[in-house]
């Protein structure tokens, strides 16, 4: 599944980048998105096709994240959120837009537990 953001700033969009990155989203699974034509090709559908074109033209960015899973999904757009996407939309593994969920945010949402150890 993939997360998109559409930002007005290429500086938030880009410390957006860095935040996901820092959370453990691998850079292969991060794209910025500065061209019309290529934000277009990504949009499941013609409504939102027409908004990523003429935002994107008018100078914002999409940044899109491949989520490996929900939580990855849900950690990915609360970090857009975070940092001023004001479009946000969530498109399943078939390319449609689902509702998008509220999200909740864990500081160490995407760690891995830590195995218990025996004798105490």
């Amino acid at each position: 599944m993939t997360v998109a953001g559409l930002f007005r700033s290429q500086l938030h969009a880009q410390q957006a980048l860095e935040a996901l990155r820092s959370v453990g989203f691998a850079t292969d699974d991060l794209t910025l998105v500065a061209s019309p034509t290529s934000a277009v090709q990504l949009a499941p559908d013609a409504a939102l096709a027409q908004e990523y074109e003429a935002r994107v033209a008018q100078g914002d960015v999409l940044l899109c994240v491949a989520a490996r899973d929900s939580r990855q999904a849900d950690v990915a757009q609360l970090i857009l959120r975070q940092h001023r996407a004001d479009r946000v939309s969530l498109l399943d593994a078939q390319g449609s837009a689902p509702p998008s969920p509220s999200v909740s945010f864990a500081p160490d949402a995407l760690s891995e537990p830590e195995p218990a150890r025996e004798g105490g």
